[in-house]
């Protein structure tokens, strides 16, 4: 960031300040004194921030990715994840409280099939990848695994190890859960610069965003990040038909969505009548969310629904045989989209763990009332 940072004064004009900090410290900072104009993290933390409403907007710049870090020359010959099992190797891992390799790499140990033998080799935890990777260096451990960024800062002392293509981490299949049930897919490590609701400034710290995205190869081609694939900056399209009683929630699980996916979602937030008209009208959109779900029943009559989750519930304080049951918060699945993977992607993400949490958030019931049937 500080190469960008000074391209990007010489051609404006303009100071950047810098505060730098771990991702998840720099988040309770911005959460609890509400200041600042964007935030640079990697995952889970932009989403995180999205979620929380805190962001306006996030580019994805660059990834992460773990690798063995060894010693200069690699003395000890550490050519595989497996090698790490090796008999009076000292190892050093990041803690999973406080690190998102930390998470990453009891899976990989798994995938290898040695994950006790590895963990006996284990003499130092970190919180961070940085000081573990000091260790490796000054020699207090002979390998341990942290990002490929963290290494090639230290290329004068540490070589970088592969991780073998059997023991990756696949994006999209391998997720870990947290312990407040937050599911995390630890395939792909993001690294997010996102502009923040907070500034006193979001035009200006819009442009240097969008100033980082342009010249987001500066993060691999100089400083050993891997590239953002593609899919990650555009991640595809969806319009989205919502009720508007329902915005608060949508917009901080849209936010989240984007944030999570590279997606764009294009959001209408109007009374139910006008968009149920307008759909049959226009015969447009890949999803409808509605707080009535007979107004999805009357778009399933004529075809127009293929698949509907129920997301949330509302919960009358007076329960009755008519108007005051609970009412459940439905998305539906138009006929007319045109990106259907994608949209039944954001149906699952809000009957999902993270979806339910946002709306937990907005005093909604994520769970089926008693009595309710199916």
């Amino acid at each position: 960031m500080e190469k960008l940072v000074k391209l990007y004064e010489q051609k404006t004009g303009r100071k950047v300040e810098i505060n730098p900090g771990g991702s998840g410290e720099l988040m309770v900072n911005i959460q609890a004194r509400q200041n600042g104009d964007l935030y640079v993290c990697h995952d889970p933390f932009g989403g995180t921030l999205m979620g929380k409403g805190l962001g306006r907007r996030l580019w994805t710049v660059a990834v992460v990715t773990p690798v063995i870090a060894v010693a200069k020359g690699n003395p000890k010959n550490i050519r595989s994840v497996r090698d790490l099992a090796r008999p009076g190797l000292k190892l050093a891992m990041t803690d999973p409280n406080h690190s998102t390799t930390g998470y990453i790499i009891p899976v990989v140990f798994d995938k290898a099939g040695l994950r006790k033998e590895i963990e006996a080799n284990i003499v130092k935890r970190s919180r961070g990848g940085s000081t573990a990777a000091n260790w490796v260096g000054i020699g207090d451990v002979d390998a341990a695994i942290i990002w490929n960024a963290v290494t090639h800062l230290r290329a004068d002392t540490l070589d970088a190890v592969p991780i073998d293509p059997p023991y990756t981490a696949i994006p999209g299949v391998d997720a870990v859960t947290s312990a407040t049930n937050k599911v995390y897919d630890i395939g792909r490590i993001k690294v997010t610069l996102a502009t923040l609701q907070c500034s006193k400034q979001p035009d200006a710290a819009a442009e240097f965003a969008q100033f980082v995205a342009d010249n987001r190869a500066i993060f691999t081609n100089e400083f050993g990040f891997s590239p953002a694939p593609e899919s990650a900056a555009t991640g595809g399209k969806l319009s989205l038909h919502c009720g508007a009683g329902l915005r608060p929630a949508m917009e901080q699980a849209v936010r989240a969505f984007e944030a999570k996916t590279g997606a764009k979602i294009e959001a209408s937030y109007q009374d139910d009548g006008a968009l149920i008209s307008t759909i049959r009208l226009k015969q447009t959109g890949d999803l409808y969310m509605t707080g009535d779900p007979g107004y999805l029943d009357m778009l399933a009559t004529d075809g127009s629904v293929e698949a509907r989750r129920d997301v949330a519930w509302f919960v009358p304080a007076i329960t009755g045989p008519e108007r005051n049951t609970p009412s459940p918060m439905a998305i539906g699945l138009l006929k007319y989209s045109t990106n259907k993977p994608l949209a039944t992607r954001f149906m699952d993400f809000l009957a999902g763990p993270e979806g339910k949490e946002i709306f937990k958030r907005h005093d909604y019931s994520v769970d089926k009332p008693a009595g309710v049937g199916d």
